[in-house]
């Protein structure tokens, strides 16, 4: 349910990284894997700093 309020707040606000690992996790929770992969991914190259990080990495981690 929180996905279309997140993909609103992304788009309003792209290099918020929290924002978007929590767009990344809602993606993924609604069958979009392969959407999440790549924005994850991109979030990672981009070297920005946010509270769950390494959350993100494991994350990444996990789907290798």
């Amino acid at each position: 349910a929180a996905l279309p309020l997140l993909t609103r707040a992304h788009a309003l606000r792209p290099k918020d990284g929290e924002l978007t690992y929590h767009l990344i996790v809602a993606l993924d929770a609604n069958g979009n894997r392969n959407a999440a992969k790549s924005m994850l991914k991109t979030l990672l190259a981009s070297g920005v700093k946010f509270d769950d990080l390494a959350k993100a990495q494991a994350l990444a981690t996990s789907w290798h």
